[in-house]
């Protein structure tokens, strides 16, 4: 199970006034 992080992120992008973001996301998850 992951966390739910995406309200997070816009709340930071939001806060800095940033318009871009780069995003690499890597799990070392495996699924069934």
């Amino acid at each position: 199970m992951k966390p739910r992080y995406l309200p997070a992120v816009i709340d930071v992008m939001k806060f800095y006034d940033w318009r871009r973001i780069i995003y690499i996301y890597d799990s070392d998850e495996v699924y069934n």
